[in-house]
């Protein structure tokens, strides 16, 4: 396949509608986003990269004013969007394009599925399938800075000029494999709304040591970190400059009860009481108004009749990935096994193509 050697710099909106016009008659469409977000709580997106065998497009979202085009193109447009490991462009993309792009295939799961390893990176996989070496200068570049630079610009054009290529060589092995369905099916599940929009009631499962606190300051930290987290989004600022892991479990532990109590909360600085202590001293105290309940629940550890059954599963799906030519993890971790040895069917291995080629005898493993 020809690979699109030039690429075309849209800043305005007339050209972007043209493009997405273009683009919408192809039968797929690569996609990669560049966006920062060291200062905000939501990526900022700062440019889209299209790309078909015949052209690729550098889309300045902070020059154009009208996305309508782009929004529909994503996610309306029936073609499929082809990314490379596209959990961080999807999340990007949301809020800018008002939903998902889909169809969706995702080009690290199906290198999965063809006996690559399961994180590959997009670098090392054009390197693989096609013995290029990408440049990496620009990894660490300012995509917010203006004007963008013709090395910034080649670099992230590469990003969708070789993924065209990898994508047809996937899909090529996948249909020869009789597993294309399988990339498929694993790629719709990057669609799931619950993986790009974090509720702020259920924040407080991402701080960092929450469970060793005591029930009743268990509730305290779920208050706070849905505080922070609503304070994060409405402003736009990283939790963590809201307020940082260790402070809300201190403040949790602690339960200060009035601004001068605050005042003594390592890791909090005065700016931050000012702006903040009445949202803190509020939340702290809608916490110890609820009845203490662990909301960290803790797991047991696998009894040996548990342990013996789950190494049986382990063995049986070692000798299942060697048939297939994968790694074991693609088929199911080692979370998948314990989460059915404990009893529960809550787990990929039990739904499609996974359930076919091994969960139902991992069920019949006694």
């Amino acid at each position: 396949m020809p690979v699109a050697q030039s690429h075309t710099l849209i800043v305005k909106d007339t050209p972007l509608a043209d493009c997405c016009q273009e683009l919408a008659r192809a039968d797929w469409v690569a996609v990669d986003t560049e966006f920062m977000r060291e200062r905000t709580y939501y990526p900022e997106l700062c440019l889209v990269q299209l790309g078909t065998p015949d052209a690729v497009y550098c889309v300045d979202m902070l020059a154009v004013d009208d996305t309508t085009p782009l929004r529909e193109l994503l996610g309306v447009a029936d073609n499929t969007k082809v990314f490379h490991a596209a959990r961080q462009d999807l999340e990007t993309l949301w809020p800018a394009c008002g939903g998902p792009a889909s169809p969706l295939f995702d080009t690290q799961i199906a290198a999965a599925l063809c006996g690559h390893d399961e994180q590959i990176g997009y670098g090392a996989l054009v390197q693989t399938l096609l013995d290029v070496d990408l440049p990496k200068e620009q990894q660490r570049t300012d995509w917010a800075r203006r004007p963008l630079e013709d090395a910034q610009l080649e670099y992230a054009a590469n990003d969708v000029r070789y993924l065209c290529q990898v994508y047809t060589r996937l899909t090529d092995s996948l249909e020869s494999l009789g597993r294309l369905a399988w990339a498929r099916e694993d790629s719709a599940r990057l669609l799931d709304p619950s993986l790009y929009h974090i509720e702020p009631e259920k924040a407080y499962v991402r701080v960092k040591q929450g469970h060793t606190l005591t029930p009743a300051q268990q509730q305290v930290l779920r208050e706070l970190a849905a505080w922070r987290e609503e304070t994060a989004q409405s402003s736009n600022r990283p939790r963590g400059w809201i307020a940082r892991d260790p402070v809300l479990l201190y403040l949790a532990q602690t339960c200060p009860q009035n601004p001068t109590a605050l005042e003594r909360v390592r890791g909090l600085d005065e700016g931050t009481r000012k702006r903040h202590g009445d949202g803190i001293l509020q939340a702290i105290t809608r916490g110890l108004a609820h009845e203490p309940r662990r909301l960290f629940m803790r797991t047991a550890p696998l009894d040996a009749a548990q342990t013996q059954r789950r190494e049986r599963m382990q063995s049986l799906v070692q000798e299942r990935a060697t048939a297939l030519g994968i790694h074991p993890p693609v088929i199911a971790t080692r979370r998948d096994l314990d989460t059915l040895v404990r009893g529960s069917d809550q787990t990929p291995v039990l739904s499609g193509w996974r359930r076919q080629v091994v969960g139902e005898a991992l069920l019949a493993i006694d």
